[in-house]
Order: structure tokens, then C-alpha cells, then sequence
């Protein structure tokens, strides 16, 4: 706004929101996240562990796959903390 009076936005701005929302309108801002990628836990008890990324949903929530203790794990996360590798 401007003078009380919407003004347009500069260019890219629609471009880019338009590219970081999911499958349901919803912005996914941050680091592209696609199954099957190596992604790094950024926080909590597996900090650092890095997995392969099983699922994605759309309330932010992330399903990876972990190699533990001579085995595969699955943790259920926040999207927000993870990062691809």
C-alpha cells in the first residue's frame, strides 16, 4: 500500500510463492524436500543423523528412513528440521 492505495509487487514476487506451494496451496518456503533424498536431521535426539527421506505430508510433517544400531528406523519429524544433503 501506498497513499492508502494497493500497489503492485515487483516482479518474481507471485512467480516465486506460486513455486513453493505444495499439491494443496500451501507455501513450503525453505529447502526443496523430494522422497527418496539423503537429508540431515538438524535438531533433537537424531541431530546430525543423516536418512533418506520416506514421506512428506501436507501439514509439515516428514517420515525418514535411518540406519541405527544395525538396522533401518523410521522417525516421524517437523519438515523444518531437516535439510537436504
Amino acid at each position: 500500500m501506498a497513499h492508502g492505495k494497493p500497489q503492485p509487487v515487483p516482479p518474481g514476487v507471485v512467480e516465486t510463492l506460486i513455486e513453493n506451494a505444495d499439491g494443496a496451496g500451501i507455501l513450503q518456503f525453505g529447502e526443496k524436500l523430494q522422497v527418496g533424498q539423503a537429508v540431515q536431521i538438524l535438531s533433537g535426539p537424531f541431530a546430525n543423523a543423516i536418512g533418506e527421506l520416506e514421506r512428506l505430508n501436507a501439514n509439515g510433517r516428514v517420515k525418514v528412513l535411518l540406519d541405527l544400531m544395525n538396522g533401518r528406523i523410521s522417525a516421524t519429524l517437523s519438515r523444518s528440521r531437516l535439510k537436504p544433503v
